[in-house]
């Protein structure tokens, strides 16, 4: 479950899931929290959709998946979620990126499609990241992405065996930009990348057993 520790009172409060209870946590197995401008909170579960908590009510509102709905979010195993600088809601999953500019009520999805080198490169997203100058970056089990808002498109990043330099490894967990604007990828196996982007090139951090100051694991 959903644990909030009030720092004034050093009380912890628990909300858990309730089948006798409509408007409590859809699942206990959470996976992703983010909070709104408003202070109320957005927060994933594992099977169980999409919570949206409204601190006001003290309420949960779900968003699930559904097939006869082709507006609903597209998993309900939730990953990964962020709120970006127009206030729009993305939401990563384990099949497929959505997003919503009507507070989850419609999203839109996207995936990958065979054939089609513009669409999202990999339907696993472990990470959404907004970087300083508003670019929207898609960490996947297939490689690094960056949204294209104009064309609605997405640029990638993968590793190539006969490229120095490229992506170290294609399952990407985590994004964070740094205060110098230096983009950092971290992946599962490839460990610690970080972008050039004038070079679009990418330099690698692991670990090595013979060298004490190498990445840990």
């Amino acid at each position: 479950g959903l644990d909030y520790l009030s720092y004034g009172s050093q009380r912890i409060e628990h909300f858990r899931a309730s089948s006798v209870n409509p408007n409590s946590l859809s699942g206990n197995w959470i996976s992703a929290i983010i909070q709104d401008a408003n202070g109320n909170l957005w927060v994933g579960t594992q099977d169980s959709g999409l919570n949206f908590y409204d601190k006001t009510k003290k309420s949960f509102s779900v968003f699930k998946h559904s097939d006869d709905v082709f507006t609903s979010i597209s998993n309900n195993h939730i990953t990964s979620i962020l709120i970006d600088n127009r206030g729009v809601l993305w939401v990563g999953t384990a099949n497929g990126l959505n997003n919503s500019e009507s507070a989850g009520r419609y999203f839109t999805h996207y995936v990958n499609v065979d054939g089609d080198s513009d669409s999202l490169s990999g339907d696993v997203v472990y990470a959404i990241y907004q970087d300083r100058s508003l670019g929207i970056w898609i960490g996947t089990d297939n490689g690094l992405n960056r949204y294209d808002p104009q064309r609605e498109s997405f640029v990638h990043h993968n590793h190539q065996p006969t490229t120095p330099n490229s992506l170290a490894n294609d399952t990407v967990i985590s994004i964070f930009e740094d205060n110098s604007n230096v983009l950092w990828v971290g992946t599962d196996g490839g460990g610690l990348n970080k972008y050039n982007r004038q070079q679009d090139h990418f330099a690698y951090y692991r670990a090595n057993p013979d060298d004490p100051t190498s990445l840990s694991g």
